[in-house]
């Protein structure tokens, strides 16, 4: 098995001051077969009266897939302030409960959600996958699978970490979201990667930067990162990896960079299906 190289992800919040609508035809265009939702995007066409079938159809008329959405973020004791995002966007993050997004997801037939620990909550892991457990029970109430994405700046910081979540809470639904960058900079290793199991990788997110950070961690994550194939990650050892040990889920690309905020959707699109495709083809044979 591999990297569902015919399942190419476009991971939607760095776009979220995009319409959906608008989305839709140039990220097929540019080749991508799915993308994940946010709460943002569907708030706006609900409040215009759009129902969550209706905004199914527009998506599969689109050619596209739901591929999940995006995100729980507040889900445990202390998730108030966050000393490195924006007050705006901390209080966008506050409402993001799994009350409110699980039964959304399911009327989108969205598959998996996304929940992420950005506000840095000093808890024992014991309570973080108690309360991790608890919402895999409520996710699979609604049929949904719950991916854990671990973030350098949060209380999940590395790759070991979720693990520990993971089977601390001993759900078969929860699984995990890994991103490129969160793994580089988490400091973990690929012969850790190389053993998860692959059934519990329910998403790939690439995004490439320096080597080493030219920016703060907190600045890099949000505003800094790079296209696949820019910047100096290895990247390619990160995906053989995850080929080697038989993951299959989609793979796409999740890059926060100024540009984002002014490019059109179609060159942006374009640009980050540019990237997927230099990473996930294999190099000729005899190449480096």
């Amino acid at each position: 098995m591999w990297l569902d190289r015919n399942d190419t992800t476009f991971f939607s919040v760095p776009l979220a001051h995009v319409p959906l609508l608008d989305l839709l035809s140039p990220l097929r265009a540019a080749g991508f077969t799915s993308l994940t939702l946010t709460f943002g995007h569907i708030d706006a066409l609900l409040r215009q009266g759009m129902s969550p079938r209706e905004i199914r159809t527009r998506i599969a008329q689109a050619g596209l897939k739901v591929a999940g959405f995006e995100s729980i973020a507040s889900w445990l004791p202390g998730q108030t302030h966050c000393s490195w995002l924006p007050p705006d966007i901390v209080k966008g993050l506050s409402h993001l409960t799994a009350d409110l997004v699980l039964p959304l997801a399911a009327e989108l037939e969205a598959g998996c959600v996304t929940i992420a620990e950005l506000f840095g909550v000093s808890l024992p892991p014991a309570q973080i996958a108690d309360a991790f457990g608890a919402i895999c029970d409520q996710a699979a109430s609604h049929g949904l699978k719950l991916g854990l994405e671990f973030i350098p700046a949060g209380a999940i910081p590395n790759l070991d970490a979720a693990l520990d979540i993971l089977a601390q809470a001993g759900r078969e639904n929860g699984g995990l979201i890994v991103d490129s960058l969160h793994f580089f900079r988490g400091h973990n290793r690929l012969e850790t990667l190389r053993s998860v199991p692959a059934d519990k990788i329910f998403g790939v997110q690439l995004a490439d930067a320096p080597l080493h950070p030219a920016a703060g961690l907190e600045e890099e994550i949000t505003r800094a990162r790079m296209t696949p194939g820019q910047g100096k990650l290895p990247l390619r050892a990160f995906v053989q990896t995850l080929d080697e040990i038989g993951v299959s889920a989609p793979v796409g690309v999740e890059v926060f960079a100024p540009e984002i905020l002014t490019d059109p959707p179609a060159t942006t699109a374009r640009n980050w299906m540019a990237g997927l495709r230099a990473v996930l083809t294999p190099p000729p044979a005899g190449a480096q």
